[in-house]
């Protein structure tokens, strides 16, 4: 080996080791600023906000939603503003993030299921109220799109958030299962079935 590859093989040893330090200090300046925040586990009745903040909703959509929250025992709440349209979004941007924040101030309502997926999320994360989560955390749980949304607010806030089945999607014994030994009396054993 020349002196040359000598001494970049050095310097590239030297950056790399310099690595894991600055990912080190990285994460701990986020949770410097960002403490994590757990919601509060859910009780049997209590009040689930249902909102579609990205693709429109059908009214079928809706209702298996509504009927999928009463079979895990919580009372749905929603507002009319759930079917609303523009274009293929269940709303304005505006409105989709507005609804979303009158669920987080809401203090009645335990947590928040989203109804359906798609695409939009993106387009309201700078709409959201992420100081209001902070102060008024709550179950949030989405899949898809809603991915975006729930990431961010874990991102701003701390508040654990779930990947998990959208509400028109909680119909078998299994998911319900799932979502019960999560959110209500969480275990710390899991049985996972694939399809």
């Amino acid at each position: 080996m020349n002196r040359r590859s000598f001494l970049n093989v050095g310097i590239g040893l030297s950056l790399v080791s310099l690595l894991p330090s600055k990912l080190a200090a990285r994460n701990e300046a986020y949770k410097a600023t960002n403490k994590v925040i757990k919601p509060a586990r859910l009780n049997l009745g209590d009040k689930i906000g249902l909102m579609a903040p990205a693709w429109l909703l059908s009214e079928s959509g809706l209702q298996s939603s509504i009927e999928n929250i009463r079979q895990l025992g919580f009372e749905p709440v929603y507002s009319e503003k759930i079917l609303n349209q523009y274009g293929y979004f269940s709303g304005t941007d505006k409105e989709r993030a507005e609804e979303f924040n009158n669920m987080i101030k809401n203090p009645e309502i335990k947590g928040i299921i989203f109804a359906a997926g798609g695409y939009g999320c993106a387009r309201i994360l700078d709409m959201v109220d992420y100081s209001l989560i902070k102060k008024n955390p709550k179950l949030i749980m989405g899949f898809s799109d809603d991915t975006a949304l729930i990431n961010s607010i874990y991102k701003q806030t701390g508040l654990i958030t779930f990947h998990g089945p959208v509400a028109k999607l909680l119909d078998n014994d299994y998911s319900r299962k799932q979502f019960k030994d999560i959110a209500v009396n969480p275990t710390d054993k899991y049985t996972i079935v694939s399809a």
